[in-house]
């Protein structure tokens, strides 16, 4: 008779519902050359890392630094031989130049500010800073709309989560420059104090924000370490807090750092050594973002810049010295294994990994 009742109020469950299986987005590397006037392409296969050669983009000039906006649709590449900045619509099979503008002798670096409306240009040669207007369509502004002179070899520029302060570190003059930004009119205005000053033969060279932490790392060219400042958001300014060396102990080889990079979970930082030819590792400390030696990657010859993928799962290291693109694995802890080499051309440059284009809905 239980068994009875039981069977009667017995409900079968419902199926539960299964998550969808979501697909990695298709990825394209981009590698940048001083010896060409191109862009290589790769379509990456989003699982293993590895790479099928796409056919190039032809460039007006020489381009170094490489950068998308956030919808992935506009790509701005400065052409460091020529001094000129152009951008490049990413929404045809075959990107299309937008724009193609004179900037300055030398430009090292590019960043958008927060809301994309303007791009911050430091130049290593001609020793200042620009910000140039680009619109919606990812065209850029025939003039500047600033340009201010600061010191020598600036090399890197970033600006802080909240748009409101910008960094730029110089390699010669052992210098960071601290900036306020307006956004409203693309004005840059010197910090109190404008210049957070080094010792000789430090080098700062480029810069990156933790994503959660109030900390800032910044690679030293010269001295071949890196070091991690605290910084206030009302303030806008840098203190140092440590300071690690990029080569392993005892090794005394002619080296300097290159890119700088942190893993999008913000618990890996990875620094390029060329002349030692590797990619130095630091765990990031998740109270206080100190970082602690992981060890060293080989590479390939003169590893000037790399790039993590945005899922956080591949890295890529153009060897200027070895014209090979190596591809990477980031496995436990951050650490890299090897998924292959390819052949790029003549002393590659830069390496942007960019997903397809954002579509709207």
């Amino acid at each position: 008779m239980l068994s009875l009742l039981l069977a009667c109020l017995w409900v079968e469950p419902a199926p539960q519902s299964v998550p969808p299986v979501l697909q990695r987005p298709a990825t394209t590397v981009f590698v940048s050359f001083a010896g060409e006037t191109r862009l290589a392409r790769f379509r990456q296969n989003p699982e293993t890392g590895e790479l099928s050669p796409l056919p190039s983009i032809p460039l007006p000039g020489h381009a170094g630094a490489l950068l998308v906006n956030r919808q992935h649709t506009v790509l701005v590449a400065a052409l460091r031989e020529e001094g000129r900045l152009c951008s490049l619509s990413l929404t045809t099979p075959q990107p299309e130049l937008l724009s193609d503008v004179p900037a300055g002798e030398d430009p090292a670096y590019v960043a958008f500010d927060r809301e994309e409306r303007f791009l911050f240009t430091a130049y290593y040669v001609s020793n200042k800073v620009t910000v140039h207007k680009i619109d919606s369509t990812g065209h850029l502004s025939a003039e500047p709309v600033q340009s201010l002179a600061t010191d020598r070899c600036a090399h890197g520029v970033q600006v802080d989560r909240s748009n409101r302060f910008v960094f730029v570190p110089h390699t010669a003059a052992n210098a960071i420059y601290q900036f306020r930004f307006d956004a409203q009119r693309g004005q840059l205005v010197p910090n109190h104090p404008p210049v957070l000053q080094r010792p000789p033969h430090t080098g700062p060279r480029h810069l990156v924000f933790h994503p959660r932490l109030p900390v800032v790392y910044v690679n030293n060219e010269q001295e071949n370490s890196v070091s991690w400042y605290a910084w206030e958001d009302g303030v806008g300014t840098l203190r140092l807090l440590g300071t690690r060396p990029t080569l392993p102990v005892g090794v005394e080889i002619p080296n300097s750092t290159a890119d700088l990079e942190l893993h999008p979970s913000g618990e890996t930082l990875y620094c390029a050594n060329r002349g030692h030819n590797s990619l130095a590792l630091f765990a990031v400390d998740r109270g206080t973002g100190a970082l602690q030696p992981l060890g060293h990657q080989p590479t390939e010859a003169v590893p000037r810049e790399f790039h993590i993928t945005p899922d956080g799962r591949h890295l890529y290291v153009a060897g200027e010295g070895s014209g090979k693109l190596a591809a990477y694995k980031i496995v436990d802890r951050g650490h890299l294994q090897l998924v292959g080499t390819y052949e790029a051309g003549r002393q590659p440059f830069w390496v942007l990994t960019v997903p397809d284009p954002v579509r709207e809905r």
